[in-house]
């Protein structure tokens, strides 16, 4: 297992996600740095923008929540090579 993100790289928003998402899966005995798993997350990733899509379409959310939901959920995968 990996301790999390080299501390050596700058200090943003998403360099912070990303040590965050790689302790998060360290604690499950996990590494977002092993090829499967960083593929499953992204895969679960996509899952769960479809789910919003389908909240939208049954009116549990508007167009606008569904569209933020989706781009702070596709942004995450945008972490995992940060890793």
């Amino acid at each position: 297992m990996t301790s999390g993100p080299d501390h050596d790289v700058p200090d943003t928003s998403l360099n912070r996600l990303a040590e965050h998402l790689e302790l998060t899966f360290n604690a499950a005995d996990l590494t977002l740095t092993d090829q499967r798993t960083a593929a499953a997350f992204r895969t679960a990733i996509d899952i769960a923008v479809t789910v919003t899509a389908g909240a939208r379409a049954q009116g549990l959310i508007g167009e606008e929540q569904q569209e933020a939901l989706a781009e702070l959920l596709v942004g995450t995968k945008e972490a995992v090579p940060l890793i």
